[in-house]
């Protein structure tokens, strides 16, 4: 699912064509989006160069863009709180799941076309790759000097920037003793009202794997006993919930329930013990067009300020301490390891899969 907002603007901008399910990581689409009129090129900053230059550059090249995998309304708030920090500067972003969004990316460096500048995803092992290749802008603001070292990867290139666990999602309406447990959905009220994700990214797949080894190699089974209803991504599964169409789900992610919980829709969740979560990695592009903007709205997401206005309502915790209204991830919690994704692996289990929760 592909959503672009105009932050300058504050409406949505014409639709491009979302690109088709990732069957496989590696699958190359055509892409027939219309891509932005590319401006004049503009020198990457050297590492020794001062801020306060990065920072003018960034001004003079006007706009940023990014891409984001997060629910909207948490990419709208990005968007409009470093709008806030930096008035000068225009905003656009547009909302994909984490798989089309690296092929986006990569199209967009293959061609030279124009396109995003930053992007905030769960593809780490994207993002490790391309910053062994050397084509990513390492974050070099003054934000840097707080930032956590143990969520700085690849020698400095790219950045955790916010984590959530997986949760079990459910109406209100329609459930009276909240899922505790995946094997709670395994219930009878469950039968023909049970939502399950597709596998728009390796990280679902790999939580798809997590979930038969912690719940049982029969467990698979016993889901599709349930006649489950299969949705392309969290969005839509949360949205199916609030609309009484599914009961619960077996996966979701704070991030896209809240803006529904906090508009009154009937949908709550809950924590599952254990729990599998991911990390949100932010990186800058090295052919971004706009290399400054590019490492100005990076350095805002790694300030305190920045943060607060991810985290801070509650949906995720952040690498920074002390960030008000930050969750807390469980202890216990599984997340996501990209060195276990080879393309066999991802092939092989996404074959898997389709034997498994396809009908």
């Amino acid at each position: 699912m592909e959503i672009r907002y105009q932050q300058r603007h504050g409406t949505k901008s014409s639709h491009c064509a979302a690109p088709g399910l990732l069957q496989c990581i590696g699958l190359m689409i055509g892409l027939a989006c219309t891509v932005f009129s590319a401006p004049a090129l503009s020198q990457a900053p050297a590492a020794s160069t001062p801020w306060p230059a990065v920072v003018a550059a960034a001004k003079k090249e006007g706009t940023v863009f990014f891409y984001g995998s997060m629910a909207v309304p948490v990419l709208q708030r990005l968007a409009d709180g470093f709008k806030k920090a930096y008035p000068d500067m225009k905003v656009e972003f547009t909302r994909m799941n984490g798989g089309p969004i690296i092929q986006r990316v990569d199209q967009e460096r293959s061609t030279g076309a124009d396109g995003a500048d930053a992007i905030i995803g769960s593809e780490i092992g994207w993002m490790t790759e391309r910053a062994r290749q050397g084509l990513l802008l390492k974050p070099m603001g003054p934000s840097l000097a707080g930032w956590p070292a143990n969520f700085l990867f690849e020698n400095g290139s790219y950045i955790a920037g916010a984590f959530e666990p997986w949760v079990l999602a459910y109406n209100t309406k329609m459930v009276s003793a909240p899922p505790r447990g995946y094997q709670d959905l395994l219930k009878p009220e469950y039968k023909d009202k049970l939502g399950i994700p597709q596998i728009p990214s390796t990280l679902i797949l790999a939580w798809y794997v997590w979930l038969e080894q912690t719940q049982g190699a029969d467990f698979p089974a016993r889901v599709m006993a349930q006649n489950p209803k299969v949705f392309i991504s969290s969005p839509p599964l949360a949205q199916a919930i609030a609309a009484g169409e599914i009961a619960a789900s077996l996966l979701n992610n704070p991030s896209t329930l809240r803006s529904l919980i906090v508009a009154g829709a009937p949908i709550n969740f809950t924590v599952p013990n254990p729990a599998y979560g991911f990390q949100l990695v932010v990186g800058a592009l090295g052919w971004s067009k706009r290399p400054n903007a590019a490492l100005l709205f990076v350095d805002w997401l790694m300030s305190r300020e920045g943060q607060t206005v991810w985290s801070g309502t509650g949906e995720s915790a952040s690498p920074l301490k002390g960030i008000p209204g930050a969750t807390e991830v469980p202890a216990d919690v599984r997340f996501y390891n990209f060195a276990e994704w080879t393309p066999e692996a991802v092939k092989q289990t996404t074959d898997k899969w389709n034997r498994q929760y396809k009908r």
